[in-house]
């Protein structure tokens, strides 16, 4: 039986080494924007799975989950909605009371009151915020273990593609 041998000479190891560094970072920042992609449909997901109650009066949660890319190799993924930070980690009990003007948006939208009754069941919500807290319910947490397979899914697959 033969045996195949890789032969690998000094003299190609310098071409070897050229192309590596030219085509490393390129390799790189595609993995990183597919699987960023790819992770924000699964935080999209996740978003409207959250029971008992999702968050979707307006959509504006699921639809604010982005993708940025950094300088260097870096890419960011967040959402642009200020409240995703209380879904995600909740808020204690006896807090101060969360603004009532972004309350009573969520009021306008969920049951269509405006005005004087807009503002009272925007502060009774509040209140009840402050009183009691908001249980989290973590987005994110629950979605970094599938992430993070599909990460070194990609990176095996770059690895076929551009180094075998």
């Amino acid at each position: 039986m033969a045996r195949r041998m890789a032969r690998i000479l000094a003299k190609d190891l310098g071409k070897f080494e050229r192309k590596l560094k030219r085509k490393l970072p390129q390799v790189i920042r595609q993995l990183h924007e597919k699987t960023a992609r790819e992770a924000v449909s699964i935080l999209k997901e996740q978003t409207r799975k959250i029971r008992p109650h999702p968050p979707v009066t307006s959509r504006r949660l699921i639809l604010g989950w982005f993708v940025q890319r950094l300088p260097r190799l870096g890419i960011v993924i967040g959402n642009r909605e200020d409240y995703a930070g209380y879904v995600e980690g909740g808020r204690r009990k006896g807090a101060p009371m969360p603004p009532v003007s972004a309350i009573r948006k969520w009021v306008r939208l969920k049951f269509g009151y405006s005005g004087a009754q807009a503002r009272s069941t925007a502060f009774v919500i509040a209140r009840s915020i402050s009183k009691k807290g908001i249980k989290p319910k973590p987005i994110v947490k629950r979605s970094f273990p599938k992430i993070v397979r599909l990460y070194r899914k990609n990176l095996r697959d770059a690895n076929r593609k551009w180094f075998s």
